[in-house]
């Protein structure tokens, strides 16, 4: 049986330079034999997280009633979560972070499902030439990980990158590491 991986596309922008990363990830990853999921999240309705603790109280991971439904099935039955990424004021955009922030209905002990032990990948990109740029995404990410109890399988960190063309014209040493991340799964 093939590995589910589901990329999860952080971008507001379609046909991006993260979204290029995901390409690449994604060619590794068939290449691998897996069968790869893509979720652009920008056109969903996903609101945030609204602390209640009120997680599976009527059957549903949350009592919120949004695009989310969509995803939970999603994130339950991918054996590989890849997060999908560009870089806004040093961290997550506001596509991506509601995903991971109602990702907390899974770790109540009232939660009949649990997403420990998936594999996970970062992809992300910036237009700050320095990486160093990319600290607070990646312990926002590292901790995610280690707090969901998933194998974190690696990151992409693309610098220097402010548009598709920067990544066509001087991308492709990131995009290979893509790949190879992909094909890794």
């Amino acid at each position: 049986m093939s590995k589910k991986v589901l990329v999860l596309l952080g971008s507001p922008h379609a046909g991006g330079s993260s979204e290029k990363l995901a390409k690449a990830f994604e060619k590794g990853a068939q290449e691998r034999g897996c069968d790869v999921r893509e979720v652009r999240l920008a056109p969903l309705c996903l609101n945030g997280c609204l602390g209640c603790r009120r997680c599976w109280t009527t059957g549903n991971p949350c009592i919120q009633r949004d695009d989310m439904d969509e995803i939970y099935p999603l994130l339950e039955k991918a054996d590989a979560i890849v997060f999908v990424s560009p870089l806004f004021f040093y961290s997550w955009t506001a596509q991506i972070k509601p995903v991971i922030d109602r990702m907390f209905a899974f770790l109540g002990k009232d939660s009949p499902v649990r997403l420990s032990g998936k594999q996970t990948a970062l992809l992300t990109v910036c237009g700050d030439a320095e990486d160093g740029a990319f600290a607070g995404l990646s312990a926002s990410d590292r901790i995610l990980a280690d707090y969901m109890k998933w194998d974190y399988i690696g990151e992409v960190y693309a610098s220097g990158i402010h548009t598709p063309a920067d990544m066509d014209a001087h991308g492709a040493p990131k995009l290979s590491e893509a790949e190879a991340l992909g094909g890794r799964l």
